[in-house]
């Protein structure tokens, strides 16, 4: 088994810190929530690509995933949109990079006036199937990570089977649904899939 960590975790960290202490603690990976304590951007210029990569290379670290800060539950469709542009820009980016997963988050406010029951749902699964095709042409993984509003895995279940895209997947944080009172072995029972389990 491959162990990595986001390194959202240490956001005082340079790049060169996040590689190297890498490398010190046994890592085998690293998922790019932050370049340098700010949160990555989708436009990143070709030099600071080609400084990380090369920099994640040579010390035999993987870049597993980048994490985008996308989100679709919103009965707002401009805002939806947006947020299906700039996932697809992430996108290109991991591409780019030779990076294999883009993770993001269904957001959204549940039980809003503006929003039915299931219209959240549908919102992220519609956005989603909107970036698959390019996904699934660049090789790139789509994960929809079980947090905010879609913490429950029940959720993020039922928009991937609205989702029938292999591009598209599930990262399974077991630590968003564990704190809404669902247990591991209901988080695991509910995987479809190949989304990342972690």
């Amino acid at each position: 088994m491959k162990i990595a960590f986001s390194n959202l975790a240490c956001p005082e960290w340079s790049m060169e810190q996040v590689i190297q202490n890498a490398v010190e603690f046994g890592y085998d990976g690293v998922e790019l929530r932050l370049v340098d304590g700010e949160v990555i951007r989708s436009d990143m210029d070709s030099a600071a690509q080609k400084r990380i990569v090369a920099l994640a290379k040579d010390n035999g670290i993987e870049i597993i995933g980048i994490g985008a800060s996308t989100r679709f539950a919103t009965p707002d469709a401009e805002e939806r949109d947006r947020n299906v542009t700039e996932l697809l820009a992430y996108i290109e980016l991991a591409a780019k990079m030779e990076i294999p997963m883009v993770r993001t988050f269904g957001g959204g406010v549940r039980g809003t006036s503006e929003m039915k029951q299931g219209d959240d749902i549908q919102f992220v699964a519609e956005s989603l199937n909107k970036v698959a095709s390019r996904g699934a042409e660049l090789g790139i993984q789509v994960l929809l990570e079980t947090h905010d509003e879609f913490s429950s895995s029940h959720l993020v279940r039922a928009v991937l089977q609205s989702v029938p895209s292999k591009a598209i997947g599930a990262l399974w944080d077991t630590h968003h649904p564990y704190r809404m009172n669902e247990t591991v072995d209901e988080t695991y029972e509910n995987r479809v899939g190949s989304g990342t389990f972690i």
